[in-house]
């Protein structure tokens, strides 16, 4: 919603963007010092969790923290008096952090991981069944979802001759 239709994070969402940051970065500092399992062992040695770490989700999360950050700064700091050219400027960056703070959506790969752990620990074929069906529309979910902030952002972009596009019509575009 906010990066395909270019709004801006103001009061109840900017309280959970502030509050979805915190979480990641709070995951981000736990991550140094969970455990993880390696060939069906609890690993709990602290120099091969930051190993591990550091050779799989750290580079990843990393990035997405500095996104969010820098839109943070940006969005709330980042009112600048030296004209247009430069508030333009801002607002591309700003829009670029925020689709890079979509990229999280890969992180629920963890999630179907962890589903699929479960789903193997002997449960019923029933409860088995039930799981996988969740993943299934979870992904599809997703998928859709992705699919129509897409689409909105297209329409914003690009307009017609006219100057507007289908989401700039009453009928399209909003939830009445």
């Amino acid at each position: 919603y906010v990066v395909s239709l270019d709004v801006d994070v103001v009061g109840m969402f900017a309280g959970f963007a502030v509050l979805s940051t915190l979480y990641w970065l709070l995951d981000f500092m736990l991550r140094w010092v969970t455990g993880f399992y390696q060939s069906g062992e609890l690993n709990m040695s602290l120099p091969k969790i930051r190993w591990h770490y550091l050779s799989t989700w750290c580079i990843p999360d990393l990035t997405l923290l500095l996104c969010d950050f820098t839109a943070h700064a940006l969005q709330y700091w980042g009112g600048s008096a030296d004209g247009a050219e430069n508030r333009q400027a801002e607002k591309a960056a700003i829009r670029v952090t925020k689709f890079l703070r979509v990229m999280r959506i890969a992180r629920l790969s963890r999630l179907v991981q962890k589903m699929n752990k479960i789903s193997a620990l002997g449960l019923s074929t029933n409860t088995r069944t039930l799981v996988h069906g969740f993943n299934i529309l979870w992904g599809v979910l997703i998928y859709n979802h992705l699919v129509c902030c897409t689409w909105c952002a297209i329409g914003k972009q690009l307009s017609s001759e006219s100057g507007l596009s289908w989401v700039d019509y009453p009928s399209y575009g909003r939830i009445t």
